[in-house]
């Protein structure tokens, strides 16, 4: 029970949003919402708008390790003076206003993760934006 539908079923329930109130949200109907947590594949243009009406990223959805390495580097990002026994692919020092903050050492595959959830975040803020003109424009 680890497809798709199920992982937006925990989101809908965890958050305590109604299927009647998701569905408004997604723009389909009750019985759709139904169907819809039984799929184990669904359209990105769809699982785009399903990740803004719950406010997460779309990574929450792609796989269980991708998003929990995402959230690890998140913690690890903000402490400074932190490391980490790892192969180092990247690093780099953090220096403001000369001042040395620690130094960020992170592994190609997980700055391609954090770049693949950027380039989600752009799209997403992009149709956010779009969603606001057409509301503006009504």
């Amino acid at each position: 029970m680890n497809h798709i539908g199920s992982k937006i079923k925990k989101l809908v329930d965890e958050q305590k949003i109604t299927r009647k109130d998701f569905a408004q949200l997604i723009n389909k109907s009750e019985g759709y919402v139904y169907k819809l947590f039984e799929y184990e594949n669904i359209n990105t243009e769809l699982l785009n708008e399903i990740c803004i009406a719950l406010k997460v990223p779309i990574s929450y959805f792609f796989n269980d390790n991708i998003y929990n390495v995402i959230e690890e580097n998140k913690t690890v990002i903000s402490e400074p003076n932190t490391s980490y026994n790892r192969e180092v692919k990247q690093t780099g020092s953090i220096n403001l206003n000369g001042i040395n903050h620690g130094t960020i050492e992170i592994k190609q595959h997980e700055l391609d993760l954090l770049r693949f959830e950027n380039d989600g975040l752009k799209k997403e803020v992009k149709y956010l934006k779009e969603i606001i003109e057409l509301l503006k424009n009504k």
